[in-house]
């Protein structure tokens, strides 16, 4: 199997295959591992999304390639809070129709939580 075989089924099995049970503790860098195929949170550039380091207080819709309907969010949302990007994670196009992001969003609540304290422990600096 070729490099790039390897690569894709690698990210595939990562973002399909369910990381914590419900209830158990969870870390949310481990949860981070099903955005990590798209994102960063280096402060870099990253990838076919935005780096979200410091992505809370930051408007929806602040990367150069974000859809319309991400920046009509920002635009009608405001900055990003906890509790916007906690529903937006359990939805993602559900709360923002027409976004790019193909992406299911994290269905249980302990696991958005985690990833966005995850996310509040990587402050821009």
């Amino acid at each position: 199997m070729n490099a790039r075989i390897a690569a894709f089924l690698a990210t595939s099995l990562t973002i399909a295959l369910p990381i914590t049970a419900a209830g158990a503790d969870v870390s949310g860098e481990k949860v981070f591992l099903k955005c990590q195929a798209c994102h960063t949170v280096d402060g870099g550039k990253g990838r076919i999304g935005p780096d979200l380091q410091g992505v809370i207080g930051r408007m929806p819709g602040d990367f150069g390639r974000a859809s319309d309907a991400m920046n009509g969010y920002g635009e009608a949302n405001g900055p990003w809070t906890e509790e916007a990007l906690d529903k937006f994670l359990e939805d993602p196009r559900g709360t923002v129709p027409g976004n790019r992001m193909a992406f299911p969003g994290i269905r249980d609540s302990d696991d958005r939580q985690a990833v966005i304290q995850f996310l509040l422990d990587n402050p821009k600096p």
